[in-house]
């Protein structure tokens, strides 16, 4: 017989707030074997141009979901220029897109 998992799904909103400018977009969330300690990996995009995404982000919650961390930057991710300066508003440049949380043993990766 499978393993069932006793759990219930509340819509909760976690992040409000719109400047006009920008968006949080792609919300990934994980949770962690025990239950509690839970990850939500999202990015900011440049609203009025095409594909200008900040580095990543990630909020965090040991409540299981009831509180969360506001958007922390996950510098190893954070939007490079070719030459490694950190950009935030132009089009150029690199950087991650499309962000899944795994959990690994040390914790949520």
């Amino acid at each position: 017989m499978p393993n069932v998992q006793d759990y219930d799904i509340q819509l909760q909103t976690v992040r409000s707030g719109f400047d006009g400018k920008t968006c949080w977009v792609s919300p990934r969330a994980g949770v962690a074997p025990d239950g509690r300690s839970a990850v939500i990996a999202l990015q900011q995009v440049l609203l009025g141009s095409v594909d200008v995404f900040f580095g990543a982000c990630a909020m965090y919650s040991g409540d299981a979901g009831r509180t969360w961390t506001a958007p922390q930057p996950i510098p190893t991710l954070a939007r490079r220029t070719a030459g490694g300066g950190p950009i935030a508003t132009t089009s150029s440049g690199t950087g991650c897109r499309c962000l899944s949380p795994r959990w690994t043993p040390t914790g949520c990766a």
